[in-house]
C-alpha cells in the first residue's frame, strides 16, 4: 500500500526562532490542501500562532506511514541524520551542518555562509503572514504607517525600545510583538488592531533581523532595515543585502545612534511609497510554494 504522509521536523523558541516552523506551516496547509498527501509538523510543542482548527496538523513524532521526511530545524549532525535516512527519504532544508550531505535532497531557501542559491524564486513564506495575505480580500492597501518593528520572538524590551528610539520623532510605529503588538502614533500606545500581513503592507519601512520577516516585508512593499541580535544575524543580511535591496545596521549591541537615525530617517524620505494589492502579493507566495512542490516532486 502506497505511503500517503509526509512528516515535516521543524522547531521553534531559542535560536530557532519562528521562521522555520512558520514557514513549514505554510507547506504542510499547501500540501494538505493541493495533493493527496497528509502532511504533518513533527515539532516539541505547539507552536502559539497555529489556529485551532489547524491542530490536527501537529504530530509528537514522526507518522509511522511516512513517505518521506523534511527537516527544517537548521543544522544537523551525523547521528541526526542518520536516525531520519532510517526511517525514510529526508529532505534537508537550509541545513549547513554535516549531515546534510547524507540526506536525500538539500534545498537552501535562505543565503547562509557555505551553500548559494541558485533559485532565487524559491521561498517559502510564513504561515502567519499568506493566511492573513489571504484575508484582505483584492482592494489595494496604501501605506499609512511609516514604520514596522520587528525584534522577533519573545525580544527583551530594552531592544524594543532601544530601535524605537532610532526612530524620527512623531512618526506612526507598528511595533509587531504577537500579542503584545501596539501602534505608537503621537506617543500615543494603542493595541495594534491589523493584521500581520496588513500591517507590514501599511507600512512605509521595516525594521527587523535576518529571516523571513525582512523577505515577506520585501513582497509587501517596505524598505528595509536590518539591526541583528548576533554577528552571524548580521553577516547574512550582508549576503542577503543586495538581493533584498537592504540597510544592515549590523549588530544591536554595537550600532552607533546617530548614523542609525540618519540612515533610518533617509529610508522614510527617500521616495513614493505606493499602494500594494493583496491579490498580486498572494499569488507570489503561492509561485514559491509551487516551485517548492516542483522540486520536490519526485518524493511524491
Amino acid at each position: 500500500m502506497m505511503k500517503r504522509e509526509v512528516s515535516i521536523v521543524t522547531g521553534w523558541g531559542g535560536h530557532l526562532g519562528t521562521g522555520h516552523v512558520q514557514r513549514m506551516a505554510a507547506l504542510a496547509c499547501h500540501i494538505n490542501r493541493n495533493t493527496p498527501f497528509r502532511a504533518h509538523l513533527v515539532c516539541e510543542s505547539r507552536p502559539g500562532f497555529i489556529p485551532d482548527s489547524l491542530n490536527g496538523i501537529i504530530a509528537g513524532e514522526i507518522r509511522p506511514d511516512s513517505a518521506f521526511i523534511i527537516r527544517d530545524k537548521r543544522d544537523s549532525t551525523l547521528r541526526e541524520m542518520d536516525e531520519l535516512k532510517a526511517l525514510g527519504r529526508v529532505i534537508a532544508i537550509d541545513d549547513c551542518g554535516p549531515g546534510r550531505e547524507q540526506a536525500d535532497l538539500a534545498i537552501d531557501l535562505l543565503p547562509n555562509l557555505k551553500y548559494s542559491i541558485y533559485d532565487r524564486d524559491l521561498f517559502i513564506f510564513g504561515f502567519t503572514f499568506a493566511d492573513s495575505v489571504m484575508k484582505l480580500g483584492a482592494s489595494v492597501i496604501s501605506k499609512d504607517i511609516d514604520f514596522a518593528v520587528y525584534c522577533g520572538l519573545n525580544s527583551p524590551r530594552q531592544n524594543i525600545d532601544f530601535i524605537c528610539s532610532l526612530l524620527p520623532e512623531k512618526s506612526t510605529c507598528a511595533v509587531l510583538a504577537g500579542d503584545r503588538s501596539y501602534l505608537s502614533q503621537d506617543g500615543v500606545m494603542t493595541p495594534l488592531k491589523r493584521s500581520y500581513a496588513g500591517t507590514l503592507i501599511s507600512a512605509k519601512v521595516l525594521v527587523s533581523h535576518f529571516g523571513i520577516t525582512l523577505y515577506e516585508g520585501r513582497i509587501s512593499g517596505c524598505r528595509l532595515i536590518a539591526i541583528n541580535p548576533t554577528e552571524y544575524h548580521s553577516r547574512l543580511s550582508d549576503i542577503a543585502g543586495g538581493g533584498l535591496d537592504l540597510v544592515n545596521l549590523g549588530v544591536i549591541d554595537a550600532v552607533d545612534p546617530s548614523p542609525a537615525r540618519s540612515a533610518i530617517s533617509g529610508s522614510l524620505t527617500a521616495g513614493i511609497f505606493p499602494g500594494m494589492e493583496p491579490r498580486s502579493i498572494n499569488g507570489a507566495i503561492q509561485k514559491g510554494l509551487e516551485l517548492f512542490m516542483s522540486r520536490i516532486r519526485s518524493f511524491f
